[in-house]
């Protein structure tokens, strides 16, 4: 056998062993032929050793819900998955909800009031919903936490007529926010820009940038604040990224 390939060889090369550069053009190129069958009879085996790893296609994997920290106000109660939470009203404040995930670039956070019901006489129909951003980690926030935002130093929130800027409130009236109250179906959210400027979002329209509340420090998490004695239920939207 070791003759036969020689002499083989020696026919190709002139002896040499090697192939001659005028002879390359005239090997045909190599065809790859792919066993469907096989790569399933493979795919099968790895599965069962836990070992496939399926790429999943980023147009079909839908967007999910984000979740609620676990350390929040005072008078809310999370369900279990962290993804709706109540207010049961017996607090002016106590109605602090922060999201578990840091908030990416460019993504819409945003929540929606299932339910709204009024605890007192003389509330207007359109209740505060506060929104805003945390600028630290909620694992680093101590449990309960405040009462009210106003003048708390680790967030940035929007008032009706102020922006609460860690601390420090800058005049912003209503009229430039354009947020007012909410109601049963209202949708209420926040996003980052690419130069990290808060935005808020109103029923899926975008309110614009708070002029108070540029270049957020990061990481930064979705803050929403329900006011008032009244009681609340809360889910969290698909997080969903803008153009």
């Amino acid at each position: 056998m070791a003759s036969v390939m020689k002499t083989r060889v020696g026919e190709l090369d002139g002896g040499t062993g090697v192939l001659h550069p005028s002879e390359m053009s005239k090997v045909p190129p190599a065809r790859l032929v792919i066993d469907r069958d096989a790569v399933s009879t493979v795919e099968r085996i790895l599965g069962r050793l836990g070992q496939l790893q399926v790429m999943e296609d980023p147009a079909t994997v839908q967007a999910m819900p984000f979740s609620f920290h676990c350390s929040h106000g005072d008078d809310i109660v999370l369900s279990s998955d962290g993804q709706e939470a109540e207010k049961d009203g017996n607090m002016m404040g106590g109605g602090i909800l922060i999201s578990r995930q840091p908030m990416e670039i460019n993504h819409l956070y945003q929540i929606e009031v299932k339910h709204l019901q009024k605890r007192g006489a003389g509330l207007s129909s359109l209740l505060p919903l506060l929104p805003g951003v945390v600028c630290s980690s909620p694992d680093q926030l101590t449990s309960p936490l405040p009462d009210q935002v106003y003048g708390w130093e680790s967030a940035i929130v929007v008032g009706h007529t102020y922006v609460n800027n860690r601390g420090k409130e800058v005049e912003c009236p209503l009229g430039s926010i354009g947020l007012g109250g909410v109601a049963e179906g209202s949708r209420v959210g926040v996003s980052l820009d690419g130069q990290r400027n808060l935005r808020l979002h109103r029923d899926g329209r975008c309110l614009g940038v708070v002029a108070a509340a540029s270049s957020v420090p990061q990481p930064a998490f979705a803050l929403f604040a329900l006011q008032m004695s009244c009681k609340y239920w809360v889910v969290t939207c698909p997080v969903t990224p803008l153009q």
